[in-house]
């Protein structure tokens, strides 16, 4: 196997892929899988590590000074490398898990949350108003989230269709719910138990706000696939990857308040634009 298709292996479906991913983060994790695919470390280690380099990265944000908040830059573009090798060193040695994508998922949202909350210090040193400060920073978080639940909604209902299944997130919900069922109550477990319920919380929530659409008969699963290609790129372009390759190189600038107007505007923008496309 070429070492190219040994870096095609390791990705998911391409076109559920993001842009930046594709072309500088996960190009970078492949290299960095290369050389630990050997060792004992397993992909649910480098979801810890990747979480602890953005906490770290939001406290240097949340300094306020230059240096920091370039270090800070450097933090976020290592934390999201591991982030896109915890799932790629899955694949490389097929030890992927029903927790492991789920703590997977949920790191996400911890290092978005460290983010916004080092982004909130350091624009309420510098703003004349803290208070209308952190309420922008606020909106913006909850419409990041927003945004990235779409995204998710949106990838998931594609890969269902790709792969043939026909319930890819009620299946996930389903399975989450037998797992919780067999560790209830087993000693050690309790964190388990804690990632497993509140996967199966948001994914419900998730279901549950979005359009009911009509199911489409799985034969014409190849033609679903055709039609709605180009539209999934255009909704991974707003997945967590962009935002983050933004927040590096306003990090680099000391512009954190450019990152913040990005994702309020035109990413509220975009994702609004792309639901109404997705509907015709």
């Amino acid at each position: 196997m070429s070492v190219f298709q040994e870096y095609k292996s390791s990705l998911k479906i391409i076109a559920a892929e993001e842009f930046f991913d594709l072309i500088l983060f996960r190009p970078l994790a492949f290299v960095f899988v290369k050389g630990v695919s050997s060792t004992r470390i397993t992909p649910n280690q480098l979801t810890f590590i990747s979480i602890l380099f953005f906490l770290a990265a939001g406290i240097c944000i949340s300094t306020g000074l230059i240096g920091a908040v370039f270090a800070a830059g450097l933090l976020i573009g290592i934390g999201n490398v591991l982030d896109c090798a915890d799932g790629q060193l899955a694949r490389v040695k097929k030890a992927g898990s029903e927790y492991g994508r789920i703590l997977d998922g949920i790191g996400d949202y911890v290092s978005a949350i460290a983010l916004f909350i080092g982004v909130g210090i350091w624009g309420s040193s510098h703003s004349y108003d803290p208070l209308f400060w952190w309420v922008v920073v606020f909106a913006a978080g909850v419409t990041y989230g927003w945004q990235a639940s779409l995204v998710d909604y949106y990838r998931n209902e594609f890969i269902m269709y790709a792969e043939g299944k026909q319930e890819f997130t009620l299946d996930e919900i389903k399975r989450s719910k037998d797992s919780l069922r067999k560790i209830k109550g087993v000693k050690g477990k309790r964190f388990n138990r804690f990632i497993l319920s509140s996967y199966i919380i948001y994914s419900t929530l998730q279901t549950n706000i979005q359009p009911k659409r009509l199911k489409l008969d799985m034969s014409l699963s190849e033609q679903y696939v055709k039609n709605n290609s180009f539209i999934l790129r255009l909704w991974c372009f707003n997945g967590t990857a962009t935002p983050k390759f933004l927040s590096i190189v306003c990090c680099f600038f000391n512009r954190l308040d450019l990152f913040i107007i990005y994702v309020l505007v035109f990413g509220t923008l975009w994702s609004l634009f792309l639901l109404v496309l997705q509907k015709k």
